[in-house]
């Protein structure tokens, strides 16, 4: 580290003996060393040859170009992050819009994506960069496909994952890291990454994309339009309890209803031990559960609820004296969330869905099918 500290401290002495003028272009290429490869560059990797051009390094990062020119007012790589020159015009979008006006994207959905996603990663990358924590679901995805080194991104740089027992087998690439979160709406989650890894080259890359924040990225799987209901984060994210941003058009209202059993803990439908957990919203505070379990039920349910920490304005049971068929279920749930304030309903059984949205001409979502019914059927 010493020697490569000294290195490029002759590189920046010898460059500022060289003059940065018109008169550059009659300047033989300088030998520098390249503190990116450790080793000394008799020519320019781009031209073939350094005759009327001399290698510059970049004075932000202390990374060299590798791009020829006698620009003096050139203080940026032009291969790095920071310049214009290296964002690529069009952002490479690997799969076709869905043509869905709402779109309940399911976890097994994002994987499929991701392996998709990581067809665009170049065969010289030095490693897969998860930006947490959603983002760390695609890159570990990406990461193992390829067999590359996976990282994730914290406020105070790169960290590494432990690789396992096949670590010691990892490609070891030298080219740029590519960066991955699951989805990117405004952008901002990706400019932070951005400004921690500015010292590194990156390409940027997104499983799902608004169409209106492309620019965030250098690729998407996919692009997807707002709002974004996702199964793994719907229920642990702000538009849950109405915190939903501006461009989202006041769809989510004060916020998603939701079943119970199905949903919140698994039911014999859904994959998993019934009342085990499945999608339990622990972030925000549910505004409305409507449940088909009888009134009878209710202390049990809350002390459940309560013990996967799931906290709720309100709980609305089915009445004990009324016959429960699964439409008078439906026609509840129907009931309740036609009244609430609520943008959307989530709801386990498809047949009860339907019923829901045709009493109320809401939104529903039924993660079991894929499917939000809503607007013309």
């Amino acid at each position: 580290m010493e020697a490569k500290t000294k290195l490029w401290q002759q590189v920046r002495k010898s460059s500022a003996e060289i003059p940065h003028s018109k008169s550059a272009r009659t300047v033989p290429l300088r030998l520098a060393p390249c503190p990116n490869e450790g080793a000394i560059l008799s020519a320019c990797t781009t031209c073939g040859g350094g005759d009327g051009h001399h290698v510059r390094a970049c004075e932000i990062h202390g990374k060299c170009s590798r791009l020829p020119t006698s620009d003096p007012t050139l203080k940026v790589c032009r291969s790095c992050d920071d310049h214009p020159a290296r964002k690529p015009a069009v952002t490479t979008v690997v799969l076709p819009r869905w043509k869905d006006r709402f779109k309940w994207v399911s976890t097994t959905q994002l994987i499929q994506d991701s392996v998709a996603l990581a067809g665009m990663v170049p065969s010289n990358a030095s490693g897969i960069v998860g930006v947490p924590r959603s983002g760390m679901l695609p890159a570990s995805v990406i990461a193992t496909h390829l067999h590359l080194p996976l990282l994730t991104v914290e406020p105070s740089g790169l960290r590494m994952i432990s690789p396992g027992s096949r670590g010691g087998s990892l490609r070891q690439g030298t080219g740029p890291l590519f960066v991955v979160d699951d989805t990117v709406y405004a952008g901002s989650a990706m400019q932070r990454a951005r400004s921690v890894l500015r010292n590194h080259p990156c390409l940027y890359a997104a499983v799902y994309v608004r169409p209106e924040a492309l620019s965030a990225v250098d690729f998407a799987a996919r692009e997807l339009p707002s709002p974004h209901l996702l199964e793994w984060n719907m229920l642990n994210n702000g538009p849950v309890a109405g915190y939903a941003a501006a461009s989202a058009g006041g769809i989510y209202g004060r916020g998603v209803a939701t079943d119970l059993d199905g949903i919140l803990c698994h039911d014999e439908e859904s994959g998993g031990r019934p009342g085990t957990p499945y999608l339990p919203a622990r972030q925000h505070v549910l505004p409305l559960i409507v449940t088909g379990r009888k009134e009878s039920t209710r202390a049990g349910t809350e002390a459940w609820l309560a013990a996967q920490g799931i906290r709720f304005e309100r709980l609305e049971m089915f009445p004990d004296a009324a016959p429960f068929t699964w439409r008078e279920a439906a026609i509840h749930k129907a009931h309740h969330y036609g009244n609430s304030a609520c943008g959307f309903y989530v709801e386990s059984c498809p047949e009860q869905a339907r019923i829901i949205f045709e009493q109320t001409g809401k939104p529903v979502i039924c993660p079991i099918i894929n499917t939000v019914f809503y607007g013309e059927e």
